[in-house]
């Protein structure tokens, strides 16, 4: 049974969302990874300080720029590691967990389960902050295992343009780089000094309240931000994950690709162009 389907009705008691008073998204009430009985096999790097959310506005067929997709993401920010991920795959996380500490089999909680919509982001992307230009990534390579990889290669430089506008209450100053094939502009709050963002971005003196490639094709956008108290773990799944280097889990997901792009043409289906956020 994959993680990725949820339990519609449990899902807004454990972990509702509601509008902050920047209009943004808070998250309230819950149980969160971490207490103690914990069942869902995570690997533990940081407590959160701040979680900071993104709507991301994907195209994924450069051929259809007007067709976006809508994703909610997360950063969970801690003082030296930070993660970014689909909304729905903490979401998930949560679920699962507080279901197997209940001592549910697996077949109940199939059975308990509704299909919530699919985690559209993928990757976890796990920052530590002293090791700037190398990030660790973790994907689902299929039904069972995931496959972590560290990228070492990641590199960037910022480069401060002018420029101000007002995000959510807060003054943002302009910044540019270019990074895997896309030109990137950012807008980061110097008010909120958390040296960090989306996706792999980090380093500017504020927090990134929005991003976006000069396409349009990719743009982050903050939509809430909340303060976290107690224990609110970084971490990454540890459970079914396959460790290995950069290139074999490159290799590994182009096949995994290459298999599902062939099954689609066995099934009569169209293959779409894809848009990759990284290009290079």
């Amino acid at each position: 049974m994959r993680r990725y389907i949820y339990l519609l009705l449990t899902l807004f008691l454990l972990y509702s969302m509601q509008s902050n008073a920047q209009g943004g998204v808070e998250i309230v009430g819950g149980d969160f990874l971490g207490a103690n009985g914990d069942t869902l096999q995570i690997e533990v790097f940081d407590n959160a300080t701040h979680r900071v959310f993104y709507r991301l506005s994907a195209t994924p067929n450069p051929e259809r720029p007007e067709k976006k997709i809508e994703v909610q993401t997360l950063l969970l920010v801690g003082s030296k590691y930070s993660v970014f991920l689909d909304h729905n795959a903490l979401r998930c996380d949560t679920i699962q967990n507080a279901l197997l500490r209940e001592g549910k089999s697996e077949i109940q909680i199939l059975n308990a389960m509704l299909a919530l919509p699919r985690v559209k982001f993928t990757p976890r992307i796990l920052k530590d902050y002293p090791k700037r230009g190398s990030y660790t990534f973790q994907t689902e390579l299929d039904m069972e295992f995931d496959v972590r990889f560290e990228d070492k290669d990641a590199h960037y430089e910022w480069k401060l343009v002018k420029g101000e506008k007002t995000i959510a209450g807060f003054k943002c100053k302009k910044a540019i780089c270019d990074y895997r094939g896309r030109d990137y502009v950012a807008w980061y709050a110097p008010g909120i000094p958390i040296p960090n963002g989306p996706y792999v971005f980090e380093g500017l003196p504020g927090l990134i309240l929005e991003l976006y490639d000069t396409r349009f094709h990719y743009r982050f956008l903050m939509n809430g931000i909340h303060r976290v108290k107690g224990w609110n773990p970084v971490y990454l799944l540890s459970g079914q994950v396959q460790t290995c280097p950069y290139e074999e889990a490159k290799r590994m997901l182009k096949n995994r690709r290459t298999q599902e792009e062939a099954e689609r043409e066995k099934g009569g289906h169209k293959l779409l162009p894809r848009n990759p956020i990284e290009l290079e």
